[in-house]
């Protein structure tokens, strides 16, 4: 499992095009996709398409909670095109147990512009991916309260005495602070603005070459080339761009290889590889 620490968001776990994706952030208490179990607990998961690798653990993930007797609802958050599905594999998990345990999950149903409160200031939501399934994508989104402008230089009791005479000293800023789109075309990052203005932007680059798939084969199954990516990375405007999803065909070396080869050298700080390693540690 890998470990990757950008800008104030933890993601650990798997990103593997056709094997495993399962992303947990703590900072957000969740886990995005259950292509496999991760050994973390979280009460939420984020499903952004019905692929095995991404939500194909999702019943072994139900009944390891239920062996572990978990008391809290396990919420799950998906389309909602494909909610009945998960339901009815859930509903299969519950009849192999035979009826002796409390399968204590919840389907979600969502469709894009969908929000989820996880706690104050901080909310999750759905957004349009392009894939060749229904899938959503998710997007973070942080509220914290900054200091107006006229109050920045004063002295902590100062501040303190305009708050309890009612001063309204602080605004609310709402920024996003992670999105994870799963499986899409290159045309979310293109068209959605979360993902262009994102603190922290996992964005999928499944063929890394010409050798398994040109750019027009790869739009064809909703993945992204790293062609497109190449063009087109320099419209993200946040501060890490987290690429993900590689076909495991490749290497990790020569991924790594092509993205400084490659990639605009302005970009290079900005860009990051997670995926979990290569096959040897499957």
């Amino acid at each position: 499992m890998e470990k990757l620490n950008v800008s104030g968001v933890t993601l650990q776990g798997f990103a593997q095009g056709g094997w495993r994706t399962s992303i947990h952030c703590p900072e957000v208490g969740a886990i995005f996709d259950a292509g496999t179990v991760l050994p973390v607990n979280a009460d939420r998961y984020f499903i952004t398409h019905g692929h095995p690798d991404h939500s194909g653990a999702l019943p072994s993930i139900v009944a390891r909670r239920s062996i572990m007797e978990t008391k809290k609802p396990l919420q799950v958050y998906l389309p909602a095109a494909i909610a009945p599905h998960m339901q009815a594999a859930i509903d299969a998990m519950d009849n192999l147990f035979g009826g002796r345990r409390s399968l204590n999950t919840v389907i979600n149903p969502m469709h894009h512009g969908d929000e989820v409160l996880i706690r104050k200031g901080l909310k999750v939501k759905a957004l349009r991916t392009y894939h060749g399934v229904p899938s959503v994508g998710w997007a973070v989104e942080q509220t914290t309260s900054k200091l107006k402008a006229e109050f920045q230089g004063l002295e902590g009791q100062e501040i303190g005495r305009l708050r309890r005479e009612g001063t309204e000293v602080t605004d609310d800023v709402t920024g996003t602070m992670l999105v994870v789109p799963g499986d899409t075309k290159i045309d979310f990052l293109l068209r959605e603005e979360h993902a262009r203005k994102a603190k922290v932007l996992v964005h999928e680059v499944t063929y890394w070459d010409n050798t398994l798939s040109s750019v027009e084969g790869c739009r064809r199954y909703g993945h992204v080339h790293v062609d497109e990516m190449i063009e087109h990375c320099d419209k993200f405007e946040g501060e890490a761009l987290v690429l993900v999803h590689r076909s495991m065909k490749y290497p990790r070396s020569q991924v790594e290889q092509i993205l400084k080869d490659r990639f605009p050298k302005a970009m290079l700080p900005k860009i990051h590889i997670f995926d979990g390693g290569d096959r040897g540690n499957l």
